[in-house]
């Protein structure tokens, strides 16, 4: 199987023995890397197959003048999906060739040695994920979601984190809902109340298939929905959010084989940066 692996933002190594590690898992694989100048050092000590890489400014001045501010009003939410989507569709000739893609990023515990045969149980219509930390696909099926991610998947939903949008129910009936923060989306008071958090996930599948003909042709009021995630604040954009729909509205979701979680104190990662 080949395999295209895409690394997207800061590059946070703690050590050499992590650096070591994270390379023995992705080796056998192909790197592509859009990333900062900052880290510039940490790929100079790549030893795997590097197909791509380009370094960016922290502010991405590249960008046009209408991105620049949006990336630079919230970095945290917004520049990981501009530099995947930027990513993707400069390499989107060379990625076709590719059996799966995986989104990853270094700072992440895995459960598994045996990370290239898990990666190799994947089912159709299907995509993996540890939220927006580490997720894959077959080829075809990851270029179709993000291929022009940037401008079709992300502005036109800024401003629009407080209103129900359209869901793919019988996507989300067929898919593990603990593998990305559906309980970010909103859903119709009439039938979810605030106790029916979607990480009990029984009930609330049960209440989907009961009720799966009015939700899917919207048979609601739109405006009486509410996010039943407790402690849900409204802001311009919620990045997982409306990552778990931009996957829902096309895929079945369910966790990877490899189980991924993050650092602690990844922040304070440091090693082989410039600065």
């Amino acid at each position: 199987m080949k395999i295209a692996f895409l690394l997207t933002g800061k590059l946070r190594f703690q050590d050499q023995n992590h650096l070591v590690k994270f390379l023995n898992f992705v080796k056998g694989g192909d790197l592509f890397i859009n990333t900062y100048e900052s880290c510039s050092n940490v790929v100079k000590h790549f030893d795997s197959n590097i197909v791509y890489h380009k370094f960016n400014n922290d502010l991405l001045s590249h960008a046009e003048t209408e991105d620049q501010k949006i990336l630079n009003s919230r970095p945290g939410q917004f520049n990981q999906w501009y530099l995947l989507s930027e990513l993707i569709d400069f390499n989107i000739g060379a990625l076709e060739k590719y059996d799966l893609i995986v989104k990853i990023r270094p700072d992440l515990n895995f459960t598994t040695a045996n990370f290239f045969d898990s990666l190799s149980k994947i089912d159709a219509n299907t995509f993996y994920c540890s939220s927006d930390w580490f997720f894959y696909s077959k080829s075809n099926h990851f270029l179709s979601l993000f291929a022009g991610y940037w401008q079709k998947k992300v502005k036109p939903y800024i401003g629009k984190n407080n209103i129900y949008l359209s869901i793919n129910y019988k996507n989300l009936l067929l898919s593990d809902l603990s593998c990305i923060r559906y309980r970010r989306l909103f859903y119709p008071e009439s039938l979810f109340k605030k106790k029916d958090d979607i990480r009990i996930i029984a009930r609330f599948k049960n209440i989907v298939a009961d009720n799966l003909e009015q939700l899917s042709s919207e048979s609601f009021d739109k405006l009486k929905v509410h996010c039943i995630w407790p402690y849900y604040q409204f802001g311009p954009f919620s990045s997982e959010k409306f990552f778990a729909k931009n996957v829902s509205d096309n895929f079945i979701s369910q966790l990877p084989s490899s189980k991924a979680s993050l650092m602690n104190e990844r922040y304070k990662f440091s090693y082989l940066k410039n600065y």
